[in-house]
């Protein structure tokens, strides 16, 4: 339902102030109503017969006997397709399942009333949707009824059973056939209407109307006996058909049946009296035919002339008759009829196509009967032709309406389910092709500027047809004279019913390179205006009668209709939620983003509002006039779009005040950056507005949330209130908690003097060294940054999170790699015994593409040493997008740089990717270490650690330690290496230097 309308709200309700409570939070929603509150049982009687609410809201506790299960049951009964939603305090969980089985949409606690406006429109639009299911319902009906109507009309006998050979459908023709009326027929099968004496028969229809569902092929049963239960002998012939459902499957099959009672009467009669049968032959209409068997001598009636238009030319030899059946079955038919002759059978019979002289087919049924000697040797062979084109047509005929009124009828039911013009025109194709059996489908919409017909939706078999064809409006251009163009010109139906004989159908040979051989063309309109086509292709030539166009122009009638509802829909909502001069979201659809947006609640997650106002507005317009002043509203909004690609988080909220909602906010410098870099960068200081340039200036409010508030309106009144402060102070941009600006500010300014220090050197390494526990020398180090300032060292924990928030750190990584690299060679230089350095890796080098490539620059650089670089990697880092990490690791393995695993112990590996990383060491982390001593769970982590590392051949060295107590533990539970202040901090180069001179002299 459209949640823009009015609605009635019906409360059953004894305290108005709850009442009013629920109504505010209906108000705020945006749901516009008209309300009647009443508290008695002939109250709500009233106002279910007068006010006629589309929602029903009521408390579950009222006063005296009459309570919510009341209420509910007198809505049933007076209302019972109006929503009713429980809003009670007091329901309880038990009253709200019995509520919910006796019909009540839902149920909302009056604690809990900020889901009372989702469960209104949920529960209008499930009323709307089985209003809309009701009304398709009764269409359904209607089609069936009308179809039922055809079928009674027709003189064949027509009729579907299912699996179970129950029949399902018949006609009064097949009813009287029968004896029987159709009412009587349906439900019963074989069993009930054949003589049970011919219990073979029924079993042997049963199997064949099996084959026709199991294989989902058309079968021809020329002729069947059928003995009904009161002894009466029919002959049927037949064309049965497999019904197949949407999924696929053939549960049912439908029959086409022709009375051939009396044929076979005659054809008896026939047989006993072979020496009337030159009169016989020359009273009936039938193509009668006598074939001498030893000479291939064919003789054949004059109706054989009248049927097939053949004179003397007609060659009277079986030759002439063999080359005559269509080819496509010709083989076939000659097998079937030697295999009569020479076998012990005295019937043959055949259904074919046989080429009249105009080299058209007719549809002929042929039966013969073989004369025989003593022997039982075929002498001779008669028989008779009797033309079906006629039937056969009018089956093709009934076959495509059928196929029509389900394109029809799924149309239809798509208009009232699609809400957009693409949608609809990709599933009429669809529907065409795969309801209609048409070959190709497509729809073209006419471009008013170019003239040209540009395909929207294509279905079927359209091997690259459109992609060459071109159809213009103009009859100036070559592609201008087509059938396409005339129907939109004229704006009329037109079809043609035989390509290849056609003069004015134009891509005549594609078409039929295609198998195209009937195509047809509807015109589609928008009120008065032509806007398009709807093209049928079809394989069958004649594919399209009067009646059948009549459909297809009902059919285009109502896409029309459709296009132009959906049209009317979103001219409504697109009034209803955008801005009409900048076509920005205006402030009720801005609001609903944002509400949206506050809503996820994950920790660190925040959203922020800007609110931007165009200053000396008001002059622009009293100087300019107010045209000048919508074309800079324009400008401006289109400049606004380049800074912000998510159009829905931009609106135009106020006569020249905008707002921007950036979401995911996980630090308020983020918000400082986008309005210095991005919007402030892209936003010029001069606009050119019909020719004029106006000076634009603009400043920012800022409020963020859950800081400044967690609900909508309270995030634009704090943002409007920093927007105000913004322009007293003349300021760019404010946030409106001054704390915030401070912290931005200091922030911003951390940022700026970051990016200088690499530029100053001013970023420096410390080295802490790493101990082997079984000969307590110095078996590697850990590089650690540090920033050197002129107010002193800037600890890591104040930078190191901005470096990786901007990006920097990617560029100051690879600086530390280097550095180390270069520290280690130049005491290699002086004679000293130089161990493994490793450097510490962050998430934002890891996901760079260019990380591998840049270490393995660097080593490049010191092609003696590539063996002295160990990247030491967090555990929850390297699981992070697990398998892009293995080869990135043993890309940088092949090049000899160690891996080390960071903080083991504090992520969540798993053990079988374990066994898979090219890792060298595990670090215990210095939490598990510190209080080893202490806590006995801790004691047994570490050891449980180092066991799983020495299983699979790996390091381990543990982190933090301070004391010797807890190295004489490491050394019992068999750690490799330590590292930790009761050795040495992380200490200056020139330290280490002392410390590595002092080791190789003792």
């Amino acid at each position: 339902m459209n949640h823009g309308v009015e609605i009635k709200v019906l409360l059953i309700e004894d305290v108005e102030t709850d009442a009013e409570l629920e109504l505010r939070e209906l108000r705020k929603s945006g749901i516009i109503y008209v309300s009647k509150r009443v508290d008695s049982e002939p109250d709500l009687r009233q106002a279910l017969q007068e006010f006629k609410p589309h929602i029903i809201l009521s408390d579950f506790s009222l006063p005296g006997h009459f309570d919510g299960y009341r209420a509910l049951a007198i809505s049933r009964e007076l209302a019972p397709d109006i929503p009713f939603i429980f809003v009670s305090g007091t329901i309880g969980e038990e009253n709200a399942i019995e509520s919910l089985k006796n019909g009540a949409s839902d149920y909302v606690l009056k604690s809990n009333l900020l889901r009372l406006s989702n469960a209104v429109k949920r529960a209008l639009d499930e009323s709307e949707l089985k209003r809309l299911q009701k009304a398709a319902e009764r269409e359904i009906e209607a089609q069936r009824t009308f179809f039922r109507k055809v079928i009674d009309l027709d003189k064949n006998l027509i009729f579907a059973k299912d699996r179970e050979g129950r029949f399902v459908l018949v006609n009064e023709a097949f009813a009287a056939f029968l004896g029987m009326t159709a009412s009587d027929l349906l439900g019963k099968n074989n069993v009930d209407l054949i003589s049970r004496s011919n219990a073979e028969l029924v079993k042997h229809l049963q199997m064949d109307e099996l084959e026709v569902m199991d294989t989902k092929c058309e079968k021809f049963f020329p002729e069947v006996k059928i003995t009904d239960a009161h002894g009466k002998i029919h002959w049927l012939q037949t064309i049965m058909r497999p019904i197949i459902s949407s999924d696929g499957s053939a549960d049912m099959i439908l029959a086409v049946g022709t009375d051939i009672t009396e044929r076979k009467q005659m054809e008896d009669e026939l047989r006993q009296s072979i020496e009337r049968f030159e009169t016989i032959a020359r009273a009936t209409n039938d193509a009668v035919w006598d074939w001498n068997l030893q000479t291939g001598y064919l003789w054949r009636n004059e109706s054989f002339e009248l049927l097939f238009g053949y004179g003397e030319e007609a060659e009277p030899s079986i030759r002439f008759w063999m080359e005559h059946i269509h080819p496509d079955v010709r083989d076939v038919i000659k097998s079937s009829l030697y295999q009569v002759i020479e076998g012990e059978e005295k019937y043959w019979s055949a259904e074919y196509r046989f080429m009249r002289h105009d080299g058209s087919y007719a549809y002929v049924y042929d039966r013969g009967y073989v004369i025989r000697d003593a022997s039982g040797k075929g002498m001779r062979m008669i028989g008779a032709m009797m033309d079906m084109s006629e039937r056969y047509a009018q089956e093709m005929k009934i076959a495509r309406l059928h196929r029509i009124r389900d394109v029809l009828s799924g149309i239809n039911s798509t208009i009232i389910r699609v809400h957009d013009q693409e949608t609809l025109y990709q599933e009429a194709c669809r529907i065409a092709v795969e309801y209609g059996k048409f070959a190709m489908a497509w729809i073209g919409l006419l471009d008013r500027t170019t003239g040209e017909i540009c395909p929207v939706a294509v279905c079927g078999e359209d091997q690259g047809f459109h992609d060459t064809a071109k159809f213009s409006i103009d009859e100036n251009k070559p592609e201008g004279h087509s059938l396409v163009a005339t129907v939109l010109r004229e704006n009329k139906v037109i079809f043609n019913n035989d390509v290849a004989m056609a003069v004015d159908v134009k891509y005549q040979q594609e078409l039929l390179a295609r198998g195209i051989h009937s195509i047809a063309a509807l015109p589609l309109s928008m009120g008065d205006e032509v806007i398009g086509v709807f093209g049928l292709n079809s394989t069958e030539k004649n594919a399209f009668d009067e009646e059948e166009i009549n459909l297809l122009r009902e059919m285009a009638a109502d896409i029309s209709f459709g296009l132009e509802s959906i049209n009317r829909e979103q001219q409504i909502k697109y009034l209803a939620y955008y801005d009409v001069l900048t076509g920005l979201p205006n402030r009720e659809l801005f609001t609903d983003r944002l509400v949206q947006a506050l809503h996820p609640a994950v920790p660190g997650y925040a959203v922020a509002l800007l609110l931007l106002d165009i200053e000396r507005f008001a002059y622009v317009n009293d100087v300019y006039g107010r045209h000048v002043g919508d074309g800079l509203l324009k400008e401006f909004a289109n400049h606004l779009r380049a800074c912000v690609p998510e159009q829905d988080r931009l609106a135009r909220v106020g006569a020249n005040c905008f707002a921007i909602l950036l979401v995911d906010i996980h630090e308020p410098s983020v918000v400082a950056h986008f309005i210095e870099e991005k919007l402030h960068g892209v936003l010029p200081r001069a606009v050119m507005v019909e020719g004029r340039s106006i000076l634009v200036s603009s400043k920012v409010g800022v409020a963020l949330s859950p800081t400044d508030g967690v609900e909508a309106e309270v995030l634009f009144r704090n943002a409007e209130a920093a927007l105000k402060s913004a322009k007293q102070a003349n300021a760019k941009y404010l946030f409106y908690a001054r704390e915030m600006n401070a912290l931005v500010a200091e922030k911003l300014i951390l940022e700026n003097r970051l990016r200088q220090a690499l530029d100053k050197q001013e970023f420096i390494l410390h080295y802490q060294p790493k101990i082997n526990l079984s000969s307590d020398e110095v078996c590697g180090l850990e590089a650690l940054i540090r920033w050197q300032t002129q107010d002193g060292l800037v600890p890591p924990i104040k930078f190191i999170p901005l470096l990786e928030e901007t990006g920097m750190i990617i560029e100051v990584g690879l600086w530390a790699i280097r550095k180390a690299m270069e520290d280690r060679q130049a005491w290699k230089e002086k004679g000293l015994i130089s161990p493994p350095i490793a450097v510490n890796v962050s998430s934002v080098q890891i996901k760079d593409k260019n990380f591998v490539p840049a270490v393995i620059s660097v080593l490049d650089s010191f092609p003696d040493d590539k063996a002295g670089l160990e990247l030491e990697i967090t555990e929850t880092l390297i699981m992070e997008n697990l398998d892009d990490n293995i080869k990135k690791f043993y890309e940088l393995k092949d090049k000899g740089v160690r891996i080390s695993i960071d903080d083991f112990g504090t992520g969540y590996s798993s053990l079988s990717y374990m066994s898979k990383l090219p890792v060298n060491a595990l670090k215990i982390d210095r939490s598990f270490i510190s209080d080893m001593l202490d806590n006995p769970d801790d004691t047994n982590i570490v050891s449980t650690i180092i066991m799983l590392a020495h299983s699979l051949n790996l390091k381990v060295i543990a982190e933090g330690v301070e004391t010797t107590e807890q190295v004489n533990l490491l050394r019992l539970l068999k750690c490799d290496q330590f590292q930790g202040y009761l050795f040495s901090p992380p200490v200056p180069p020139l330290d280490i230097e002392t410390m590595l001179k002092a080791r190789s002299t003792t």
